[in-house]
């Protein structure tokens, strides 16, 4: 039985995309044990687009690195909407898959999307526990 579900973000939270271009391994460690939790649904959530090259590029990095999600989100082509509210929907719905959850963790570099999410997590009665995360700054 599902207890707790675990968001992770992509860019600038599990992998550096703007400084290195290499996996934040802190965060990344934290998935892998989320994802051989049987009590833990996982899922990236990512406002990349859902082009079909970016989806295979960025689900093959994962899988080289050893992150195999139980769910998959990428921001629609035609979702023009904020990445907060793609996020905030996507999530929502991830929730309604697992009503037996009684915990969301978010690992996302974005303050906005962590407290968009909160107000359709807390609506649905679950504990709430937002993790701000990024790359360390590279000091010159």
């Amino acid at each position: 039985m599902i207890e707790q579900i675990h968001v992770f973000d992509f860019d600038d939270t599990l992998f550096d995309t703007f400084n290195t271009e290499t996996f934040i391994d802190e965060i990344c460690n934290v998935a892998k044990s989320s994802i051989d939790n049987p009590t833990v649904a996982t899922a990236l959530c990512t406002a990349r687009r859902g082009e079909k090259e970016t989806v295979i590029r960025t689900k093959s990095l994962l899988k080289n690195k050893g992150l195999v999600f139980d769910y998959h989100i990428f921001k629609p082509e035609d979702f023009d909407y904020e990445n907060y509210v793609f996020k905030e929907l996507y999530i929502s719905k991830l929730i309604d898959k697992f009503p037996s959850a009684a915990v969301l963790a978010f690992w996302d570099d974005c303050d906005l999307n962590l407290n968009h999410v909160k107000t359709s997590v807390t609506e649905k009665g679950l504990s709430y526990i937002p993790i701000k995360c990024g790359p360390k700054p590279i000091n010159n």
